[in-house]
C-alpha cells in the first residue's frame, strides 16, 4: 500500500523540489489547502488517511515580517495541525525549523574570534531573533504533545539553504544575483560571522528520510545542516571566483553587523546521520558551482 504525505507550503521554495523528491520515493504527497484563520490556518487542510505530514509552511522564513504574525502562524497554527494529524490517525508529524533556535555563540565587533563547537539538539537554545524563537516555542509545544499522547513528531532543524529559485533576500541569492550583473562594489559586512549553507536538494532529501526511516520513534530534533562552517567572508570570496568575478567588487566592511548578531552558528549533524541515514551529498563549493549551472 503506498504511503500518503500531506504537505503545507508545497509551492514554495523547498517544497517545489521536496514534492517531486517524496512521489520519486514512491509517496502519494497530498498538497494541503491553507484557510483564512490566522490562529488555524490548515483547519480546512484535508488529513484522512495520511501517514504523515510533513510542514513546510512558515511566516517570516525569508526577511521581514510582521512579529505579531509569527506566533499564530509558526506556533499555535503548526500545534494545532499537528493534533488534527494525529486525531485522524497514526501519523507522523514532520515539522521544519531552523538553526536560528539555538541563537549561536559568540559575539562580533569589538571581540576576538575564538574556537566554539557545533550546537547539538541537547544543547541549550537561546534565540536572537523573533523568527527562531518562534520555532523554537513551536517545536517545545508540538513534542511535548507528541510525548504525552506517544505519537511520532520530527523536528528538523535546518541551516540556510540554497538552490534555484531561493528567495531574493538570502544571502546567496543575493551574491550570485550581484556577481552576475553589473561590475559595481557590493556592500557586505566584515563577513565573520560563521554559519552553514546547504543545497535545497540535500535538505528536501532529509525531509524524505524523516518521513520514511523506521529508525525514529516518538518525538525527536534532528540537525540537517552542511556539517561544513564557513565565514560569510569566505562564502562570498567562493561565489566571486566560482563567477569569475573580482574579489575587489566584495565590500567588505561596508555595513555594520547586525545588532546581537552572533559570530558562530554550526550545527552537529551526528544524529542526522544515525537516524535517518542522511548526509549531505555534495560540499558547498560543488552545490554552489551547480547552482550556477542552473542561471547559465
Amino acid at each position: 500500500m503506498t504511503r500518503s504525505v500531506g504537505v503545507t507550503g508545497a509551492s514554495g521554495f523547498l517544497g517545489r523540489i521536496c514534492v517531486p523528491a517524496l512521489e520519486a520515493a514512491g509517496l502519494d504527497v497530498r498538497p494541503l489547502s491553507r484557510g483564512s484563520s490566522p490562529f488555524d490556518p490548515w483547519e480546512v487542510a484535508d488529513l484522512r488517511g495520511l501517514q504523515a505530514v510533513v510542514h513546510l509552511a512558515a511566516a517570516g522564513a525569508h526577511g521581514a515580517r510582521d512579529e505579531l504574525d509569527l506566533v499564530p502562524a509558526n506556533v499555535v497554527g503548526t500545534h494545532r495541525l499537528a493534533v488534527r494529524a494525529w486525531q485522524s490517525g497514526n501519523c507522523r508529524f514532520i515539522s521544519i525549523g531552523s538553526a536560528l533556535e539555538y541563537g549561536g555563540r559568540g559575539e562580533l565587533d569589538g571581540h576576538p574570534a575564538q574556537p566554539f563547537s557545533p550546537f547539538l539538539e541537547t544543547d541549550l537554545c537561546e534565540p536572537r531573533d523573533p523568527y527562531g524563537a518562534s520555532k523554537l516555542a513551536s517545536m517545545e509545544l508540538v513534542l511535548a504533545h507528541a510525548r504525552r499522547a506517544a505519537r511520532d513528531a520530527i523536528h528538523l532543524r535546518l541551516c540556510a539553504l540554497y538552490g534555484p529559485d531561493a528567495p531574493a533576500t538570502d544571502l546567496t541569492s543575493f551574491l550570485v544575483s550581484a556577481l552576475t550583473r553589473g561590475t559595481e562594489r557590493i556592500p557586505l559586512t566584515g563577513g565573520a560571522q560563521v554559519r552553514e549553507w546547504l543545497s535545497a536538494k540535500d535538505a528536501s532529501d532529509a525531509v524524505v528520510a524523516a518521513v520514511v526511516s523506521e529508525r525514529v520513534r516518538g518525538a525527536m530534533v534532528i540537525n540537517v545542516s552542511s556539517g561544513e562552517p564557513m565565514t560569510v567572508r569566505a562564502l562570498a570570496e567562493t561565489l566571486s571566483d566560482l563567477t569569475g568575478q573580482p574579489l575587489s567588487r566584495l565590500g567588505f566592511g561596508d555595513r555594520p553587523y547586525r545588532t546581537g548578531e552572533a559570530r558562530y552558528l554550526a550545527q552537529d549533524i551526528t544524529r542526522a546521520a544515525s537516524a535517518l541515514g542522511w548526509a549531505p551529498s555534495v560540499s558547498t563549493r560543488v552545490g554552489l558551482a551547480k547552482l550556477l549551472e542552473t542561471r547559465r
